[in-house]
């Protein structure tokens, strides 16, 4: 029988992995372009690839080649085995997390089109593996449940404890009131309670006036963890920028007794984590996400985007550089637009305040909104006042990336008062899907650091395995938090 294409496309990409060796892939679309061949296509070739072994695909991440010689072919791999690791992989990445219910056995049989008999035994697997228990008629995730009901006074006297290393005394209302790390902090603590293990707050740096509330320095936090003695758990650094200083000394201290140590790294600076057994590096795949960003719009039809950022921010510099960089990925690369927000308003005002900011403006103006002459009197101010975000659609930038939610929804408000619909004249998104943005109509990149929390977690509740890279690395699974403001971009200019 002749092979099909898509067949022969993956066996010619196995020859080239095995010939360069590479650690990822290009995209899918680079690939498709190169074999001289249609998206559709390369995606059943990775997907043989991805079936058989040699490589992984997970959502807004690189493909990554996978260690080894492979598994034999698809047609040779018994059901059993490739349903079993499927769903192994799902449960030690996080997609289904530890005391979630299983989906029923027919909605798997239907889904992997295999029997019910396949279903049964890949479970009865994972139960061997102690991936899953079974409860009734229901599948679980995860070992049977360890919980125990003590009171609060036993509960503290006894826990577990798991000391959260932060950087200096005022970060920690901003590890749980961010909400940029909000969902990873919350998630991480919620977790933790549901196996009576608590988190004990050190600082890395003692304050310069005063004394601590908690243990602070190397010393005292070493004295701490020695008084808790078989209660210590291990630790959870969250340290980034200034504070990751020096903590190349402290990673040997805080693993004693094998006691796992893992890094939250919250802005994917790409700093390096000490190498060593039981040692984590959580971070969120800052490429993955801007490449899912740039893709929407790309898709969508969009040829010219623009990009404001503001100048002295190193994360916001940093940013724009890897979405100029994604961009040239593309095939046809868009047009990239950069403006920096020096106005006195971006500079100086609450980033909040821009909807404060057009209220006070109309009330100044109310005796001329009445008449249209008013009104392009009110709009052309305020384009005065924001010529680095409104300028951008003079440029011909049918679409906008905001750097973060907080900037989007500035933005949102600015362009609302000037009468622009979102997607309807301009589309846009954003990253950090932060609660507070629910409610306004703006697409957004979930980062997800609520999953990279509940895998924290289990670090050190030691349940279950969780799914790491050979030096410790665990990437957060990006997603496209698609609420309505990307479309097609508008063929006549939005301002007029």
């Amino acid at each position: 029988m002749r092979p099909r294409l898509f067949e022969t496309i993956a066996r010619y990409l196995e020859a080239d992995i095995r010939s360069k060796s590479p650690v990822t892939l290009e995209p899918t679309h680079i690939l498709a372009a190169k074999w001289h061949t249609a998206i559709g296509t390369m995606r059943k070739a990775l997907n043989e690839l991805r079936l058989r072994g040699i490589i992984s695909i997970s959502p807004g991440q690189p493909i990554r080649v996978l260690p080894g010689e492979g598994v034999p072919q698809f047609g040779y791999l018994r059901s059993v085995e490739r349903l079993f690791a499927q769903m192994k992989d799902d449960f030690l990445s996080g997609r289904l997390q530890a005391g979630e219910q299983i989906p029923k056995i027919d909605y798997i049989a239907n889904l992997h089109h295999v029997s019910r008999a396949t279903v049964c035994r890949a479970l009865e697997k994972l139960s061997e593996g102690h991936l899953a228990h079974r409860t009734g008629k229901r599948w679980i995730v995860g070992p049977a449940a360890q919980r125990k009901e003590t009171g609060n006074i036993q509960k503290s006297a006894q826990s577990p404890i798991v000391l959260l290393l932060l950087g200096n005394d005022q970060q920690w209302g901003n590890f749980f009131e961010n909400g940029h790390t909000a969902p990873f902090a919350l998630t991480f603590k919620e977790e933790l309670s549901k196996y009576n293990m608590q988190a004990s707050v050190v600082i890395k740096n003692k304050p310069l006036r005063g004394s601590a509330l908690m243990p602070a320095g190397l010393q005292e936090t070493t004295g701490f963890m020695s008084s808790l003695g078989e209660r210590y758990e291990g630790t959870l650094i969250f340290c980034n920028g200034a504070d990751r200083v020096g903590l190349d000394a402290w990673v040997p201290r805080l693993s004693a007794r094998r006691k796992p140590v893992a890094y939250f790294d919250s802005t994917d600076e790409g700093t390096p984590f000490p190498a060593g057994d039981r040692r984590f590096r959580l971070f969120f795949d800052e490429s993955a996400a801007i490449r899912l960003a740039v893709e929407a719009l790309v898709n969508s039809g969009h040829g010219t985007i623009g990009v404001p950022v503001f100048p002295g921010l190193d994360w916001a510099e940093r940013r724009a550089e890897r979405i100029a960089a994604c961009a040239n990925q593309c095939d046809p690369p868009p047009r990239i637009i950069f403006s920096r927000h020096t106005e006195q308003f971006w500079r100086f005002a609450n980033w909040k305040s821009m909807h404060d900011y057009v209220t006070a403006m109309r009330r100044e103006l109310d005796t001329l909104t009445a008449q249209p002459a008013g009104r392009l009197s009110f709009h052309a101010l305020l384009r005065n006042n924001t010529p680095s975000l409104t300028g951008l659609l003079d440029k011909g930038a049918s679409a906008i990336i905001a750097l973060n939610d907080v900037m989007a929804r500035e933005y949102y408000f600015c362009f609302k008062a000037l009468g622009i619909e979102f997607p309807r004249h301009l589309s846009i998104v954003s990253f950090d899907d932060m609660h507070e943005s629910i409610i306004l109509p703006l697409s957004t990149i979930n980062f997800g650091f609520a999953r990279l929390g509940y895998l924290a977690a289990h670090i050190f509740i030691g349940d279950i395995p969780v799914k790491a890279d050979r030096e410790g690395n665990i990437a957060g699974l990006c997603s496209l938090v698609d609420r309505g403001s990307i479309g097609s971009p508008r063929r006549t200019p939005a301002l007029k």
